[in-house]
């Protein structure tokens, strides 16, 4: 998955492998959208992007939702110089279009919010089947060297009506490794 944190090849060594980056996003109605943190990645990314120290980097970002990936990818368009996009192999798609590749620091936008979309439309995302779990596998294991998460609903609440699930783990896994 990624590598061990004292053999990291790009980024700034004083950055943690995994961030997780609360955003007081909200979806708007009846999409999967939440722009508040669409805007706080893109922001993110283009400090990451103009940092000496990910000169070298490749980028990636997976949105949890298509509707979130093609806002991003709008905003990615519209505000990333296409030489830039092109010299660090940024690309942003969902957990499918990544799958067999990886980037050396990852972008998550995960949309969900706890209020503005309905806990079915984030349990169909983990939902305990081999195509979907397979799909996660993916989303979760493509970093080298850093992953930065942008949620916008506490980690708990990513957890399935059961208060199960594989992005709820994930990211309780990630927030425990953040804190080391």
């Amino acid at each position: 998955v990624m590598r061990d944190a004292e053999d990291r090849r790009t980024g700034d060594p004083d950055t943690p492998a995994v961030s997780l980056h609360r955003v007081e996003g909200r979806v708007k109605s009846g999409t999967q959208e939440n722009e508040l943190e669409a805007r706080a990645l893109v922001d993110h990314l283009k400090k990451l992007l103009s940092h000496p120290a990910y000169s070298q980097a490749s980028f990636g970002v997976i949105c949890l939702f298509e509707q979130q990936m093609q806002l991003v990818n709008e905003m990615v368009a519209d505000e990333v110089d296409d030489e830039l996009t092109s010299k660090h192999q940024l690309v942003v798609v969902n957990p499918d279009g990544f799958q067999g590749d990886e980037r050396d620091v990852i972008l998550y936008s995960l949309s969900y919010d706890g209020n503005g979309m309905t806990r079915d439309q984030l349990s169909a995302r983990q939902a305990n089947r081999a195509h979907i779990q397979g799909m996660l596998n993916v989303a979760f294991t493509r970093p080298r060297d850093e992953m930065h998460i942008f949620h916008s609903a506490g980690v708990r609440d990513f957890g399935t009506a059961d208060g199960t699930g594989a992005i709820k783990d994930w990211l309780e896994h990630c927030a425990g490794v953040k804190e080391k």
